[in-house]
């Protein structure tokens, strides 16, 4: 469904990720299994910035799992776009940002 998907469909069925993976432990071994990962990664590569923020947030809920937390670690394309979003511009604008509320905040 997700190669398939796009703008508010897509948008609803990755925000849903997570709370499936929540309710129903076992689909996270079959997700696995069934390169759930490589298609998660393949749509991430692509989209916005939100949409890849309910893809790590699947990721997370996906990784509390032993079955899901090898198969990420085992999934390398997984793994180097976890280090392209690191590495990504938007991680500055992000600091730039913390920056910003502690100063309001009077943290310095």
């Amino acid at each position: 469904k997700l190669y398939n998907s796009n703008g508010r469909d897509l948008r609803r069925a990755l925000f849903s990720l997570k709370q499936i993976f929540q309710d129903d432990k076992d689909l996270v071994h079959e997700f696995v299994m069934a390169e759930g990962l490589t298609c998660l990664i393949k749509v991430g590569a692509e989209a916005d910035q939100n949409y890849q923020n309910y893809i790590l947030r699947a990721l997370g809920q996906i990784m509390l799992y032993v079955d899901g937390m090898n198969g990420v670690i085992s999934h390398k394309e997984t793994i180097q776009w976890l280090y392209t979003l690191v590495g990504s511009k938007v991680r500055p604008s992000l600091c730039a940002k913390r920056e910003r509320e502690k100063k309001a905040a009077g943290c310095h």
